[in-house]
């Protein structure tokens, strides 16, 4: 730790980086930012215990195959320290330009450094190769601000040989200290819903599984957490908060008077998936409205997203394409699912012999070769069992096919109809300024980004009363719903009048500028002298007994370990 107040150095830790746009990339950026300016007016206020540095830890992602999937062709930068320049310029250029920052600040002031990872597709998140607590000398940990906290950690560190570190990091730089052992304070910020995104997948099994794991972890290495909404599952913290402590880009408060709006239409901006979106809603909302009216209400699409194809399928009465893909599950199509239930029931052998042998030819099915997780879940349930007679078999298999089909199947009953949606691709929100109604009927977000945006832009927001929605309830531009009828009318009443203009007051509450102020308040950031946590040091122990079992087993394959020319890059780098 810093010897004196005066130099004490703040952490950001996260899970993503830009260029990849999302939620866990761009919000530590910004978090990062202007803590740093308000570290500067508070220091020239004469503010005591005011932190001097910031320093923003994120991914390097070393298979550039990876970077080509989340970056782009034209964003995946060569492999070495060149790369890591190139992405960083990347990064402060989108500070300068979007965050409306001043260049001094960006380049002096706001220090980038990276950890080695990878981006695991089929669980669609990053995640490090090596202990990134030991890649921070312990002269430099004061204040640390962990970016979903639980993903940080549910992968035990030791996976990578011990000797990684050894040759990455200089000897009297090495600690082998976790978070709240180096750290003076360490807050852990959550911003997912893991447990409806594994129910999501169909991984409903995982979901308790990954929650108690995640406790763990988070009160284990964690001095205070915050829930940037109530519809995150309790860590069981005792210095657990709900707080929203992020922000809106100045950009997007622009006044942009009713007059200069384009026709009235709605839109939606983010990532294009069925069910995890709430695509599914919005679909059933379409025919509803257009039974009670006479037609359907016109909505753009913005964005981008594995369902796509299926999204466009079923609102616009398209055929499907040979490459589409059906939801976001993976699940193979039904007539392959029939039939691999005619040759299960037709197995003399039992389910667990049965799925281990056919496993390859069930990814063989058809022209599809993706991963089902329903069929792995159903491998995991018969893990320790050698044979299951013919019922249990039966009910394994009904309950697979509704978790793959049964959304399909309530949605397909509607009257029909080609809805009036356009998809207008990938675009930057704050450039949406000619509407007039945002709607999202998404109900497994934790705090919705672009619901904020749009607030901040002067427009409706028609969104589902959810505790993820509570704190966008105080804006009087939002029209909540509790059901399909509450939606109609809330439509209706967007579609015949205008927004109502922003309150100053209101204007306030969405600013980065409010939201560092909530998270000072929260944390008491300024305030690290009396070390006040709250360690279960039992399960510290047995994360990282257990990380020492697992190191030469399935979890140390699957999370792979850096090649020496990694180590040797990133001894040259730090």
């Amino acid at each position: 730790m810093s010897s004196s107040n005066e130099g004490r150095n703040c952490w950001i830790v996260t899970t993503a980086a830009l260029p990849w746009r999302t939620g866990t990339s761009i919000n530590p950026l910004l978090r990062a930012l202007f803590l740093i300016k308000r570290f500067d007016e508070d220091r020239e206020k004469g503010i005591l215990n005011v932190p001097s540095g910031v320093h923003l830890m994120i991914p390097w992602l070393v298979d550039v195959h990876d970077r080509r999937c989340l970056y782009s062709e034209e964003n995946s930068f060569c492999d070495g320290v060149e790369g890591k320049r190139r992405q960083t310029e990347f990064i402060r250029n989108w500070s300068i330009r979007y965050a409306k920052m001043p260049r001094s600040l960006v380049y002096e002031k706001l220090k980038i450094w990276y950890y080695p990872a990878k981006y695991h597709s089929s669980l669609g998140s990053i995640f490090p190769l090596i202990s990134i607590c030991s890649l921070i000398p312990d002269e430099d940990a004061d204040i640390c601000i962990l970016e979903e906290p639980e993903h940080l950690n549910w992968i035990p560190t030791s996976t990578v040989d011990e000797d990684v570190v050894k040759r990455m990091i200089p000897e009297k730089q090495r600690s082998s200290k976790c978070w709240n052992e180096k750290f003076g304070l360490v807050v852990g910020i959550a911003h997912t819903n893991y447990g409806a995104y594994t129910k999501g997948h169909g991984d409903i099994l995982v979901s308790p599984a990954l929650q108690a794991l995640s406790s763990a972890v988070v009160r284990a290495y964690c001095d205070k957490v915050i829930l940037l909404s109530s519809t995150l599952e309790t860590f069981g913290h005792s210095c657990e908060i709900v707080k929203n402590v992020h922000g809106v880009r100045s950009d997007f408060f622009q006044i942009c008077s009713n007059e200069d709006r384009g026709p009235v239409k709605a839109y939606f901006v983010g990532k294009l998936l069925w069910s995890g979106k709430g695509f599914d809603k919005l679909y059933e909302y379409q025919h509803a409205f257009r039974k009670a009216t006479g037609k359907f209400f016109d909505i753009d699409v913005y964005g981008s997203g594995s369902d796509e194809n299926y999204i466009r399928q079923m609102f616009l009465l398209e055929k499907p394409s040979e490459n589409s893909s059906n939801l976001d599950s993976g699940a193979i199509d039904e007539m392959s699912y029939s039939l691999l239930v005619e040759s299960l029931m037709s197995s003399s052998t039992s389910l667990r012999d049965f799925l281990r042998d056919e496993e390859n030819s069930l990814l063989d099915l058809g022209e599809s070769k993706r991963y089902d997780p329903q069929t792995s879940i159903m491998k995991n349930l018969t893990e320790k069992s050698l044979g299951l007679g013919s019922k249990t078999v039966q009910a394994i298999i009904k309950f697979g096919k509704s978790a793959i089909f049964g959304n399909q199947q309530t949605l397909i009953e509607t009257d029909g109809g080609k809805v009036p949606a356009r998809f207008l691709g990938v675009k930057d929100h704050a450039f949406l300024t000619g509407y007039s109604i945002f709607v999202n009927t998404s109900t497994t977000e934790v705090l919705c980004t672009t619901t904020a945006e749009a607030l901040a832009m002067g427009k409706w927001v028609i969104i589902p009363q959810h505790r993820s929605n509570l704190f966008f309830e105080q804006f009087d531009n939002c029209l909540s719903y509790n059901d399909v009828n509450s939606f109609i009318n809330n439509m209706e009443v967007a579609l015949r009048s205008d927004p109502k203009p922003m309150r100053k007051d209101m204007i306030d509450i969405l600013t980065w500028e409010a939201a560092t102020q909530r998270l000072i308040d929260a944390t008491e950031l300024y305030d690290v002298s009396e070390k006040n946590q709250v360690k279960n040091t039992g399960f510290k122990w047995g994360h990282q007994e257990a990380s020492k079992l697992l190191n030469h087993g399935l979890l140390r394959n699957f999370f792979w370990t850096a090649p020496e020319s990694i180590l040797n890059e990133y001894k040259d780098y730090y």
